[in-house]
């Protein structure tokens, strides 16, 4: 980093920080801590990525570059002043922000007595944290600005690879949700932006709040143990990114600013990611008859590649990548359903011991149920319930999970319980004879049942 011209780029650059300060302090006096902090923290994402683009994106400008390179440094030291700069004006915002943004919470908010050192060492850590997320933030945008040749595609770029991630994760529980009948309930125990360098500082930071302001609380431990991980792991890829950037930028050429941008990773995997997410949801949906859905990936498709190109792109080798995937997504699919998920839908489920069951059947046109709450490790009991949770599951990919939206108003519910969980069940719906079959066991057996109206 050269000094002299990191002491310039502050005193050129004050009247930005002024006007940063002036929308910081508006924040600040939210009385709320934790509201406080989850602002900042959506606001330290914010202007991340725009003073990445506003201080890095001179690369993109001809002349601008051309007067740069004349300066008496190197294009490394200047590239990595500017960069350090603009890392180092963020998190300055945001460690003014916050410490004075204690004043208020504690004169009118809910730092009060003992409450207000766990609201300094929490604002503390809070802001550690977000130093750190801030430079992993900055180091992901400078590196893509680094590998585009002009402003729009290290826009777009940034919006791509800063965004999919979270929509690859939706995705993903959208469809295994439509394909296999418990799988898709496993990502509500996966934080939802963790794969996402915009999405995970609000993920952990909110957190870490809530841990501070309410330990007294149960922590889930899972979730904080792969918040923690991810943020190892994002810091991995920040320092392998900034090691890559600074050994790139040595040899940026200054004929490549404004000209379109060639690196495979920022023109085609962007937009052959997005067309896979889209095509994922029609297949799992199997709705590829509908063809004005069909048609829109097609031209999403075609769009996504003219853009990057600047000309309508539709070539033989593009067309035969749309084809490919779109055959692979379906094979895909066909195979997924005739092996009921590889076979580990099955295993998931009925390797746990089954140790308590919830039943219910509406009486008549009433809107009362009879219900029955049972916990048991009765052997033949539990070997009919397991019997009838396997043929749910081969029933559901015979028909091809058609025919399995089912009102709980209409059916008799059967939901079960496992041993080492109580809190996790699987829900399956029983034809009347089945339901009377397990009924006169449970009257032979002496359990009670319970009658539940609900009001009207």
């Amino acid at each position: 980093m050269n000094k002299k011209y990191f002491k310039y780029l502050c005193i050129s650059n004050k009247f930005v920080f002024l006007i940063a300060m002036f929308f910081g302090l508006m924040i600040s006096i939210l009385p709320d801590l934790r509201s406080k902090i989850l602002f900042v923290t959506d606001t330290v994402v914010v202007i991340s990525v725009l003073s990445s683009i506003y201080y890095l994106s001179y690369i993109h400008r001809k002349e601008e570059v051309s007067t740069y390179n004349a300066f008496p440094i190197t294009k490394k030291e200047l590239w990595k002043t500017r960069f350090i700069f603009s890392c180092t004006l963020v998190s300055c915002w945001m460690i003014i922000v916050l410490f004075i943004g204690l004043i208020p919470s504690y004169l009118y908010g809910d730092l009060k007595n003992e409450y207000l050192i766990k609201g300094i060492i929490l604002v503390a850590v809070t802001v550690l944290m977000l130093i750190l997320l801030n430079v992993v933030l900055q180091t992901i945008c400078a590196f893509i600005i680094e590998s585009c040749n002009n402003l729009f595609d290290s826009v777009i770029s940034m919006i791509a690879y800063l965004a999919l991630p979270i929509y690859t994760l939706n995705t993903l529980q959208y469809s295994l949700g439509m394909t296999t009948y418990t799988i898709g309930n496993l990502f509500n125990y996966v934080p939802r932006l963790v794969l996402s360098p915009i999405g995970f500082p609000k993920e952990f930071i909110s957190k870490c709040t809530y841990f501070f302001l309410y330990g007294d609380q149960v922590i889930e431990v899972t979730q904080t143990l792969l918040l923690v991980i991810t943020f190892i792991m994002w810091i991995l890829i920040a320092i392998i990114l900034y090691r890559l950037m600074l050994k790139r930028i040595q040899t940026h050429g200054t004929e490549l600013a404004n000209q379109k941008s060639t690196v495979w990773w920022i023109t085609k995997v962007p937009v052959i990611w997005l067309t896979i997410l889209f095509m994922m949801v029609l297949v799992a949906a199997n709705v590829f008859e509908n063809h004005i859905l069909f048609i829109f990936v097609v031209v999403l498709y075609i769009v996504g590649l003219s853009i990057y190109q600047r000309k309508l792109v539709f070539t033989k080798n593009a067309f035969l990548v749309f084809v490919a995937l779109f055959l692979g997504l379906s094979g895909f699919r066909f195979v997924f359903m005739k092996t009921e998920a590889f076979g580990l839908e099955e295993w998931l489920v009925l390797r746990r011991d089954f140790r308590n069951f919830y039943m219910q059947q509406k009486i008549d046109n009433s809107s009362s149920y009879e219900t029955w709450q049972v916990t048991t490790s009765d052997e033949k009991l539990m070997m009919i319930i397991k019997d009838e949770v396997e043929t749910t599951l081969n029933d559901y990919y015979a028909t091809g999970n058609k025919n399995f939206a089912y009102s709980e108003d209409e059916v008799n519910l059967l939901q079960v319980g496992y041993a080492e969980d109580p809190s996790s069940y699987f829900n399956i719906y029983l034809s009347d004879e089945r339901y009377q079959e397990i009924r006169e066991l449970l009257v032979e057996k002496e359990y009670e049942k319970t009658i539940v109206v609900e009001p009207r």
